[in-house]
């Protein structure tokens, strides 16, 4: 019998890992400069893999959701300006703790994990 059968579903993350050592790897030879497989082994020692149970991250991201939903509501056209807002996308990460965490501008979606969300007004908002 398979035990996952029974039991909550789970994130898959990957996360820093703050215990790891902040020491600076020795490359030896050469100029110092590490390959490209040096880079990539360095950057897997620091994260460390987390299952994070859906029940700790569904109160953040229904949290979230009502946040923007709020944000729809308010963006009508007060000045009669001709101007809606039509859609949010949003970069968001979880962490182990299953906050959820809206990336700010100066952040790149690309150096960490991430999801993408795309809210768009219901059609029969958009009038």
């Amino acid at each position: 019998m398979d035990d996952r059968a029974n039991s909550e579903p789970v994130l898959h993350l990957l996360v820093g890992d703050t215990e790891a050592e902040e020491t600076t790897p020795d490359y030896g030879g050469g100029r110092g400069f590490p390959t490209k497989d040096q880079v990539k082994t360095a950057v897997k020692s620091l994260l460390k893999p987390v299952d994070v149970p859906i029940s700790k991250v569904r109160p953040h991201m229904d949290e979230l959701l009502k946040v923007v939903d709020q944000l729809f509501a308010q963006t009508g056209d007060p000045n009669n300006l001709g101007l809606v807002l039509d859609e949010v996308e949003l970069t968001v990460e979880i962490n182990a703790k299953g906050q959820v965490r809206i990336l700010g501008s100066g952040v790149e979606a690309g150096t960490m994990g991430s999801i993408k969300l795309k809210f768009k007004r219901s059609p029969q908002d958009a009038g």
